[in-house]
């Protein structure tokens, strides 16, 4: 499935100086797929973007070029993106669709250099869809538990 970057210089011009860590499902569940979630994600990129951050997200570059099926890829992925949590400016946990176990790794890694922790939700309908008036902030402090 081609993805559609269409407009993303447009939208990043004038963004300020924000680095922000992207956290949202990739896995698919009994509730989302795969391709569900990696729609969910560029719709939080594209949210992010209007937000004036300078979003990252991961899990929509690594599995491109890692097999997320092999154990010893996915690791190396979440590796090397865990590499990024020292210098940025703070994490966004987007929640519409749930809290991953990879997305837990990231709110820990997140606490533990004490990179601020912010959970988001877009009150999204999916497709690109939100309801009137949705959108909400909260700052999360502390370790996951499960």
């Amino acid at each position: 499935k081609q993805l559609d970057f269409k407009n993303a210089r447009r939208r990043t011009q004038g963004l300020d100086d924000m680095r922000v860590i992207l956290e949202t499902p990739y896995q698919g569940t009994k509730k989302h797929s795969v391709e569900e979630n990696i729609q969910y994600a560029l719709d939080c990129v594209d949210h992010s973007l209007k937000m004036n951050e300078a979003p990252i997200a991961f899990h929509l570059i690594y599995p491109r070029v890692l097999d997320d099926t092999k154990e010893v890829e996915r690791e190396k992925g979440f590796s090397m993106s865990q590499k990024w949590y020292k210098v940025a400016d703070k994490v966004v946990v987007y929640v519409d669709h749930g809290i991953s176990d990879g997305m837990r790794q990231g709110i820990d890694k997140a606490h533990f250099l004490q990179t601020p922790v912010l959970m988001r939700s877009l009150c999204y309908e999916g497709q690109g869809n939100f309801r009137r008036g949705g959108g909400a902030d909260w700052f999360f402090t502390g370790p996951t538990t499960r």
